[in-house]
């Protein structure tokens, strides 16, 4: 969506800090009514340091890493939010075939790609 790049950015300058998974917890809770400019107030209740995080934030510095995110997902066929692959890894990341599951999909789903996965490896 049209806001999810700078949602994005806010996430990668939050991980210069140690922080990336609690703002992005922050963003999907606010994921409803994401406004960028509650991102500083965001920063300063997870105690970043705000000249920093502003910084960052204003700089683009973080726009490769998202570029690069975006095609990696592309590549194996994720074009929504939420996307997810259930697949055996090797390397801890690398993944190896796999079911895409698009949405929010029943539990059963999840679960019968997990069983799929794990009898595969």
């Amino acid at each position: 969506h049209f806001k999810a790049r700078q949602a994005a950015h806010a996430a990668h300058c939050a991980d210069e800090q140690g922080k990336f998974w609690a703002m992005h917890d922050i963003l999907f809770a606010q994921s409803a009514k994401l406004d960028p400019r509650q991102y500083p107030a965001y920063a300063k209740q997870l105690k970043l340091d705000a000249f920093a995080f502003d910084i960052c934030m204003s700089s683009g510095k973080q726009n490769a890493k998202i570029d690069r995110g975006l095609a990696s997902g592309k590549s194996v066929g994720i074009n929504a939010t939420p996307s997810f692959i259930i697949a055996p890894t090797t390397r801890g990341d690398i993944l190896s075939g796999g079911t895409l599951i698009t949405g929010a999909q029943p539990f059963e789903q999840f679960r019968d790609a997990i069983e799929q996965a794990l009898t595969a490896k």
